[in-house]
């Protein structure tokens, strides 16, 4: 599947997926509904490994860098749900999504990426669609 596709199918997926989360939140605690989206990566995952052709290798350092990873997105979940319990889902994750400016920030200190004008003035444009939406 060619980029723009795999970019829409992201935007769909996280997009209709956190409007779900909010009647979630509002039906259950926030912590069985980080279970239910758990859960749901377990079933689809074996779907991944018959349906798509990629490479299997596995490697100790891709085992505890996703690991990390993964524990950190899931307290990352954690308190995206927490939130939702108190506030809008609009609101909240238009400024949680904000956190691609963080990652793009330690990728240039940690990984050296390079900073390009297109790169800076999306992260500003982000920030300031945070300012706009938060404003009362």
């Amino acid at each position: 599947m060619s980029l723009p596709y795999l970019i829409l199918l992201t935007i769909l997926g996280w997009g209709i997926g956190s409007l779900c989360y909010k009647p979630a939140n509002d039906a259950m605690h926030p912590i069985m509904v980080t279970t239910t989206v758990t859960v749901m990566y377990v079933l689809l995952t074996p779907l991944a490994f018959l349906l798509l052709k990629f490479d299997k290798t596995v490697t100790w350092s891709g085992i505890g860098y996703s690991a990390l990873g993964g524990a950190l997105m899931a307290i990352g979940s954690f308190a995206y749900f927490f939130a939702l319990k108190k506030g809008g889902a609009g609101e909240i994750t238009t400024v949680t999504a904000l956190y691609p400016a963080l990652t793009l920030v330690l990728s240039m200190i940690i990984l050296h990426e390079e900073l390009t004008w297109r790169k800076g003035v999306g992260v500003l444009l982000a920030l300031v669609s945070v300012l706009v939406l938060s404003w009362k």
